[in-house]
């Protein structure tokens, strides 16, 4: 304690946030569970606001393939959603790059099904 102060710890200033995945059995995933996923990360810090954008922008691209009927274009979209999702400078936790990474192959074996 130094002048009636103490030094603030780690764990006081910890935070923990939850990030909940409806269902992502392969499946049931939607583009949209990977966008809940990638606003969740984002909000708690494990995504960067550079890296939400740039796998919102591949989630747009995949969706408007899977609008088309064009699944092969939605897997390249979500291929290039992987990408950056492996990226540390983009998405800076471990845990998040293997959730996001995880949820997208099972949305892309989904897409090879149809």
């Amino acid at each position: 304690v130094l002048g009636g102060v103490q030094p603030a710890t780690a764990a006081a200033d910890a935070r923990t946030v939850a990030v909940e995945v409806a269902d992502t059995a392969e499946d049931a995933i939607t583009v949209e569970d990977l966008r809940g996923l990638v606003l969740g990360f984002e909000a708690s810090g494990d995504v960067t606001f550079a890296g939400a954008r740039r796998l919102e922008f591949s989630l747009m691209f995949a969706e408007h393939g899977i609008n088309r009927g064009t699944p092969a274009s939605a897997i390249l979209a979500l291929e290039q959603f992987k990408l950056t999702a492996a990226e540390p400078r983009y998405v800076p936790s471990a845990s998040a790059r293997t959730a996001l990474i995880d949820a997208a192959d099972a949305l892309i074996v989904k897409l090879r099904a149809v």
